[in-house]
């Protein structure tokens, strides 16, 4: 340490013998630093001290847009940043990319700068000219957000309910950043004097529902991104709209399903989400319906428990959905819901057809079990035990013929029997 402050020492002396006799102190090199961007940048106080008492432009700007406060801000100097700040920096200049020193110390989540700025009067709510952000929009933007950092600026008058160029508030950002500990605390301990900052905006009922330009709520965000903690908690709040419609025509319930997640799908509904007669987007498609396309029996098991309408209008029912997908699970507990086995669609395909015809076995034997129909044909003519010949599935076949049923010959012209579907395609050995 001895050596270290000899050197320092030694270089301010010799850095003032040079401005004495004529030194440019206002000199700029490679990326346009001048001196004193690079002394902030090392944390030199005294030289830093040295240059400010030789009247140099405290708020030069570098190819960055950075002052030399900028500099120290994003090297932790805080020393420099104080003498910086009492040589009245402008905590306002914005770099290149709109930023001010506080939206950096708040996204590199430095507590001290974030304080050091604040105690010199930094504006807690500068917006980036591009984004629209505030440092708080910043400091919620993050996984793990730092609560300290959101309370000093809560308490320095942070504007909680802002929008960003995204319609998006603190809050919707702290829901998509998914870090629940922030509302968790809050609420369950009521630790005002930790989390003023989420206190404050949970206390705004506006806030809860608030939507972005997007159209998405908080709640809305945290089923989308799997955020199950996050949904629990603002589902606590009794102002939450539960089944209100964003994008697409979209719930909460929907973007659940979308996202596969058992565990969120499972809150909504045990606070009140509509799972009866629910059309889940702007084509009508009920919740049922989409989590047995997307082949989540769990989430089909839920949905049923809460008495999901199990039958529709749509050209295709969900078991001929889940058959046609091989989700064995589903078609299981579809059956033992007596769904309509027999129904068809514009196609006149049943459930069976759909299972002979994309070769799921298992499917094809549980439906066969509950008495579905083997002679009945499709709009082109063909039996489900035809199709499974037309496509060479070998264990379908042998289940058929293991049926009584009767094949006679279509009345369409140019259909399938199985003789002529074997034959068709040289299946020798599945030919009667």
């Amino acid at each position: 340490m001895q050596d270290e402050g000899q050197t320092i020492t030694a270089d301010t002396t010799i850095a003032q013998m040079l401005i004495k006799h004529g030194f440019n102190v206002n000199v700029t090199g490679r990326g346009g630093d001048t001196l004193l961007h690079y002394m902030a940048e090392r944390g030199h106080v005294a030289m830093v001290a040295l240059l400010l008492n030789h009247n140099l432009d405290i708020n030069c700007r570098d190819e960055l847009g950075r002052t030399p406060l900028f500099n120290a801000t994003l090297r932790k100097h805080h020393n420099v940043m104080k003498l910086l700040l009492w040589a009245e920096a402008d905590t306002e200049i914005r770099s290149n990319s709109s930023t001010t020193p506080m939206h950096e110390a708040v996204r590199y989540i430095f507590t001290e700068d974030v304080e050091i700025l604040l105690s010199h009067g930094a504006n807690v709510n500068a917006r980036s000219t591009t984004t629209g952000e505030t440092p708080l929009h910043v400091a919620s933007d993050y996984r793990h957000a730092p609560f300290g950092i959101i309370r000093t600026h809560i308490e320095g008058g942070a504007m909680v309910m802002s929008k960003d160029n995204n319609g998006r508030t603190p809050l919707l950002k702290t829901v998509m950043s998914g870090d629940p500990m922030i509302v968790k605390l809050l609420i369950r301990h009521g630790a005002l004097d930790n989390l003023v900052a989420v206190h404050k905006l949970l206390q705004r009922c506006k806030a809860l529902n608030m939507v972005d330009v997007h159209g998405f709520t908080p709640l809305m965000m945290a089923a989308r991104y799997e955020q199950v903690e996050m949904a629990a908690l603002l589902l606590l709040q009794s102002e939450v709209e539960m089944n209100v419609r964003g994008p697409s025509g979209r719930t909460p319930l929907t973007w659940g399903i979308i996202s596969q997640s058992s565990a969120t799908v499972s809150l909504l509904l045990e606070h009140g989400a509509m799972a009866q007669n629910d059309s889940s987007d702007v084509n009508n498609t009920p919740s049922i319906t989409l989590a047995t396309i997307s082949g989540c029996s769990d989430i089909v098991r839920k949905l049923l428990y809460a008495r999901a309408n199990i039958e529709t209008r749509e050209d295709a029912t969900r078991l001929m959905h889940a058959t046609r997908n091989g989700f064995i699970g589903i078609v299981e507990m579809l059956l033992t819901r007596n769904v309509h086995i027999h129904a068809y669609d514009r196609k006149l395909c049943t459930a069976l057809s759909y299972a002979a015809h994309c070769g799921h076995t298992p499917a094809v034997n549980l439906l066969l079990e509950r008495g579905a129909v083997v002679e009945h044909r499709d709009i082109d003519g063909r039996t489900p035990l035809a199709a499974a010949v037309l496509h060479g599935y070998t264990k379908i076949v042998k289940t058929g013929k293991r049926r009584p049923a009767r094949y006679s010959r279509p009345a369409h012209e140019d259909a399938f029997t199985v003789g002529c579907a074997s034959r068709a395609c040289g299946h020798k050995w599945m030919s009667y």
